[in-house]
Formats: C-alpha cells, sequence, structure tokens
C-alpha cells in the first residue's frame, strides 16, 4: 500500500512483516498489507465481488427463509441472538487513497444456537470471513440501505470466534482524514450514532457493549490513542501500538485518533493530547483537569475508567465535543484563552457516568444520556464558575429548548422519542438535553438536590455498565421515591408528551436580567450606551444571550451593533457563530462574506446544516448558500456535504 515516505528513518519498518507478527499475535492468520487482496482497491473489489457473486443465491435463499427480528431500528444485528462479547481490531493506513485496512477478531456467544451472525456495515469491502482455525466462512452482504447500510451475515453454526478482514470506502462516515502532510497529518474517527460501520464490522447498536483492544501500525512521527485505554505517553518506535479495555463499551464510543499530536499531563490521572502548536493553549486552558476530576467522583461515586485524558481536534471536527471513554475529543474551538467555555469539559466528564457507565439502549433513550449529563455539567458549572455562571447557562438553555419545541412535530418534543424509519441522528435535538435537563431540575426542586445526587450515584451502580431504556429509569425512580408518581409531578407528561409541563423550573439569572435590559434599551430606543459600558465585562454567554434577543431586530440596526463591535471577527467562535446566525435571520447581507469564510471554515454537519437552510429562506441567501456548496463541495467531509445537500435539496440519481 501506499505510505507517507519516511526519508528521516534510519531503519524503515518492513510494513508486510510487521503486521504478520501482529495477525500471529492477536490470532490473525494473514496480513491486511501483504496480500495482492489488499493492495489499493481493486483487486480487493474484485475478490470481494467475486465472493459475492458466489453468495448471491445463498442471500436469496436465506432471506426468504429466515425470519429477522429487530432488536434496534436502527441496526441489522440480532444480539437477542448472537452477542459479541469482544473485538480485537488491527488496523493499517493507507494515507493516499485515504483508506482503513482493517482485521476483526469477533468473539461471539450464541446464545440461541442459531446459524447466523448479523453485523452492521456500510459501504465496506469485505475481502473474507474466517473461522478460528483459518477455515472460510460463508457470508453474505444484504441490500443496501441509504442510511443504515448493508447487514453482513455470517454462517458461524457452533463457533465461538471468528475474524473478517475489509477495506473502508474512501467516502467512510465516521472516519476524517486531515491533511495528508506528516506534520499536520490527523486520521480520526466520530462515529456516533451509527458511523461506526462505515469502518468496522460491528453490532452497531447501543444496546450491545464489548470489551476492546486495538493494534495499530503507524507512521513512526506519529502518536496513536483510542477509546480502548492505555494511550500512550510518548510515540512509540516503530509505530506500533496495542491498547485494550477490560471494561465494556457501546459501538459508537469506539474511537481513536492517529497523526502529529503531543501530550501532556495535568495529574496522576489526566492528561492532554493535541498538535504541539496547540497543545500550550490547551494545557493553559484546561490546566485544572485533575481537579474537576476529582470533584465530580466526590459526586457521583467512582470514576471507573482509570485515565481521563482530553485530545483537541481541528476546529472541524465535527461536534464541539465527544464523550468517548478515557479520552474524549474537542474541537479547538473549545480552548477560547479564558475558559469561558469550561462547560464543554464538565459535559464530557459527566458522561463518564451518564452515557458510558450507564447507556441507553436506544436512540429514542438519548435523554438518558444527555439530560442527565446537562445537569452534571451546570453541577460543575456552578462548582468551579460560580453560580452566576451556571445560571446563565441555563437561562441561554431554557430559551434555545423553548424555540427547539416551538419548531417540534409530534412526538419530537418528548424526552422518550420514536424514531423507526427515520435517522437516528434525529435525535440529537435540543430536546434530550435541555428537557431532560429540566426534568432533572424539576425533581431537584421537589425532592432536594440533597436527595437527587445520591439517587443518580446509586443509579450509576445500579445499572454498571449496562443499557437502559426510559421505562427503566421510571421503574427506577418510582422504586426510590414512591412519592414521584403523584400527578403533582408530572412525570408521564415529561418522559412521553411533547412540549414542556407546568412545573417546569423558573430560570432566574440576575446577570442575565441585565442582558434583557440591554437588548430592550437598544430594540426600543436605540440606545446603546449601557452595552458600551458593560462590554469589557460582558461573558461569552452574556454575549450570546444578548445576540439572541436581537430576533426583531433589522439589518440595519444589526449594521450598528457591527459597527460598533465588529462581532463577525469575534475571536471567540461561539459568540461569532451566534451574531452570524442572527446576521442571515435578518438578512444582514453585509455579513454575507463572513458567513460564508465560517461556514467554509467550521465546516462541521451542523453548522452547514443550520447555515445553509436559513440562507434557502430569501433569494439573496439563497444564492450564497449554493456559493458555499459548490466551493465547499471539493473538501467538505462526507456527512458535512450531505448536510449541504440536504439544505439545498440535492438529490442525486438513484
Amino acid at each position: 500500500m501506499n505510505r507517507v515516505d519516511l526519508p528521516n528513518s534510519s531503519s524503515p519498518c518492513n510494513c508486510s512483516d510487521v503486521i504478520e507478527e501482529l495477525m500471529k499475535e492477536e490470532a490473525l492468520p494473514l496480513s491486511i498489507s501483504d496480500s495482492p487482496r489488499s493492495s489499493g482497491g481493486m483487486d480487493a473489489c474484485l475478490i470481494a465481488m467475486d465472493s459475492l457473486r458466489k453468495n448471491e443465491l445463498l442471500r436469496t435463499q436465506h432471506v426468504e427463509r429466515s425470519p429477522f427480528v429487530f432488536f434496534d431500528p436502527h441496526s441489522f444485528s440480532n444480539p437477542e441472538q448472537v452477542r459479541v462479547t469482544h473485538m480485537r481490531i488491527i488496523a493499517d493506513f493507507d494515507v493516499s487513497q485515504e483508506q482503513m485496512q482493517g482485521a476483526v477478531h469477533l468473539d461471539v456467544v450464541n446464545q440461541t444456537g442459531t446459524e447466523w451472525l448479523y453485523l452492521d456495515s456500510k459501504d465496506l469491502t469485505i475481502l473474507e470471513v474466517l473461522d478460528e482455525p483459518g477455515n472460510a466462512l460463508e457470508w453474505f452482504l444484504g441490500d443496501k440501505d441509504p442510511l443504515l447500510g448493508q447487514r453482513l451475515a455470517i454462517r458461524i453454526g457452533d463457533r465461538t470466534s471468528i475474524k473478517v478482514r475489509y477495506i473502508t470506502s474512501k467516502d467512510a462516515e465516521g472516519l476524517y482524514w486531515h491533511s495528508k502532510d506528516p506534520e499536520n497529518f490527523l486520521l480520526y474517527s466520530h462515529s456516533q450514532p451509527t458511523y461506526t460501520r462505515s469502518w468496522l464490522p460491528c453490532q452497531d447498536t447501543p444496546g450491545v457493549r464489548t470489551t476492546l483492544s486495538f493494534a495499530f501500525l503507524a507512521d513512526p512521527r506519529w502518536l496513536a490513542v483510542s477509546s480502548s485505554g492505555n494511550n500512550p505517553e510518548q510515540k512509540v518506535k516503530g509505530g506500533i501500538y496495542r491498547m485494550e479495555t477490560k471494561i465494556t463499551i457501546p459501538s459508537y464510543l469506539i474511537a481513536f485518533c492517529v497523526g502529529n499530536l503531543e501530550y501532556r499531563k495535568t495529574g496522576e490521572r489526566t492528561g492532554i493530547y493535541a498538535h504541539p502548536e496547540m497543545i500550550d493553549r490547551a494545557y493553559d486552558e484546561f490546566s485544572h483537569l485533575e481537579l474537576v476530576l476529582d470533584r465530580a467522583e466526590q459526586l457521583l461515586g467512582e470514576y471507573s475508567w482509570g485515565r481521563y485524558d482530553m485530545l483537541i481536534l481541528p476546529v472541524d471536527f465535527p461536534a464541539g465535543a465527544v464523550e468517548n471513554p478515557m479520552v474524549s475529543f474537542f474541537s479547538s474551538a473549545v480552548v477560547a484563552g479564558d475558559k469561558s467555555l469550561m462547560y464543554y469539559l464538565f459535559h464530557e466528564l459527566a458522561h463518564a457516568w451518564a452515557g458510558n457507565k450507564v447507556t441507553a439502549r436506544g436512540w429514542e433513550h438519548l435523554w438518558l444520556n444527555e439530560g442527565i449529563t446537562t445537569y452534571i455539567e451546570l453541577i460543575l458549572a456552578e462548582e468551579f464558575n460560580g453560580k452566576d455562571y451556571a445560571e446563565m447557562l441555563e437561562k441561554i438553555y431554557y430559551n434555545k429548548l423553548v424555540d427547539e419545541l416551538a419548531g417540534s412535530a409530534g412526538f419530537d418534543g418528548a424526552l422518550r422519542m420514536h424514531l423507526e424509519g427515520r435517522n437516528p441522528r434525529d435525535a440529537f435535538s435540543l430536546v434530550p438535553y435541555y428537557k431532560g435537563y429540566f426534568f432533572l431540575k424539576m425533581l431537584e426542586k421537589k425532592i432536594g438536590k440533597e436527595k437527587l445526587l445520591p439517587f443518580l450515584k446509586k443509579y450509576f451502580e445500579a445499572f454498571r455498565f449496562q443499557s437502559v431504556t426510559t421505562e427503566e429509569f421510571e421503574s427506577y425512580l418510582f422504586t426510590r421515591f414512591p412519592e414521584v408518581k403523584d400527578e403533582d409531578f408530572q412525570v408521564y407528561q415529561w418522559l412521553y408528551e411533547p412540549g414542556l409541563p407546568g412545573n417546569c423550573p423558573m430560570v432566574q439569572s440576575e446577570k442575565m436580567t441585565q442582558i434583557e435590559q440591554l437588548s430592550s434599551d437598544w430594540l426600543q430606543r436605540g440606545d446603546l450606551r449601557s452595552l458600551k459600558e458593560m462590554v469589557p465585562s460582558l461573558t461569552p454567554q452574556q454575549w450570546v444571550f444578548f445576540i439572541q434577543n436581537l430576533k426583531t431586530s433589522t439589518a440595519s440596526q444589526l449594521a450598528e451593533i457591527d459597527a460598533l463591535f465588529d462581532l463577525r471577527n469575534h475571536p471567540n467562535l461561539i459568540i461569532r457563530e451566534a451574531w452570524l446566525t442572527a446576521a442571515v435571520h435578518s438578512q444582514y447581507t453585509d455579513c454575507y462574506p463572513a458567513v460564508k469564510a465560517f461556514v467554509l471554515t467550521a465546516s462541521k454537519p451542523r453548522i452547514v446544516r443550520a447555515f445553509l437552510s436559513k440562507l434557502m429562506n430569501s433569494p439573496e441567501g439563497a444564492d450564497l448558500a449554493l456559493e458555499i456548496y459548490n466551493e465547499g463541495k471539493s473538501f467538505f467531509y462526507p456527512r458535512s456535504l450531505a448536510a449541504a445537500e440536504a439544505a439545498l435539496k440535492i438529490k442525486h440519481p438513484a
């Protein structure tokens, strides 16, 4: 396979020999890269197509005669019949083709004696499937679903372990290739909710948790980290990395990053990974990481994962942050320089308990991960940044939730969602986060924080390393607090009905009340004197809240504010995004060049979708949306490109 040259290496690595040894150590019999089957795509595809042709009759007969019970509407897998318990993954990387060549060894428990194991896959080229001694097994790929991919069916009989060799697509949705320059190279995964199947054949459902090990072969100038633990603090000579965890995790939390990274310790159990040019800034921002972990453990019970590290990725990382166990991934946008965005850290660390330790069984129950986490986030925010800081966040979250619920349809405003036949990404509205938070806040108001926090602590232990449903949480809550069944708590309305129940706690924030007065002064009287006086002391949260209150502003009014404060170029990306969103809403066209630059630079799927959708509401905006799409389509990651095409309603022929 093609590799980045290593001109400075005095003893270059023989990749074929190294992977051969890795395969032997990992009980995998063949090299990924020394076989003509993986020599660059075409031969591998021909072999895979030949295998598919041989199995076509088998596939047709099997579909006709075998009933299949879905465990998860977003997964083809059958864990209720046969369950994967451990995965050993070996990965090599073809940088020039932006493809990963993989082999995964699966340990399985056949609970029902079924002949077939079903895995999820998407756009994978399957090279071969073997049993433990190395005998070829029958397999086939099912029909393609544009959303879910394909079922990989493997006849396992009474076997307890199998091996799958495969190559990812150049457009794998869960892989992000950042720069081919070895000095800036990064390859990282982002798999939530169902993108793991694009780079790893697996039971891709949060209802299944497995133990995990990784073996990477990487350029010796790179460092590799993963959510399987025992991550290195320094680059390993020869570029061979081995990692393993004995704690079970769901597929969407399987994550890795390979590239030019540096590590800086912040404590005995904590540290930061980042590009060498970013490491100092990141350390200055999060140097108290160990203190935050210690306090979270006091509140929530034992931290079960050993280490907690942060990985700072480029600004175009597709999320603000992701809670991968042992090493959470963050966009560099969170490194604000003033610790004002610490709530990202509080949120992702809280996931070590809510989401990672106890996992929502399906995306319909996402609030169990996100709502409980947001509740813990604001507790930590108050502990470390003060009551005013937490109240400002709460006020912003409430306003955003009200707007979200006003635009939601049907039962999308309920915590317990119904997503059959829909994209699981639809679960990731603000409802599970913020309505989930206010549900917990309502419980706190009625039973007291001194009772609610110990309850959560016991919940995390009672369902330790399990996947649960809303109904199970409700039952556990009623068992611990029978009084919560009373109509006064309105639990049913909170969990199963849209909208906000009447007992939603009132949100009070003295700091935000001041901002409401400032925005009122401006909108009613055009008076910015008080705002000018306060600017030096305004927090990013106050700026965002001020901008939220400008919904009825005209373009000329926004222009006057922009002339004074240059918000279109504000260094804080959270403030800049809020301002540019307001500019699009008010059709403030003088800001459109800044909108274009922001979308193309950030290029996250969420940002691309939100801005292009809003731009489509006016003719001039639609022209800009098309301009952004045409300029960005050559470098947008697949998910960002799909988000742009959805916003512009661009359809490709089947």
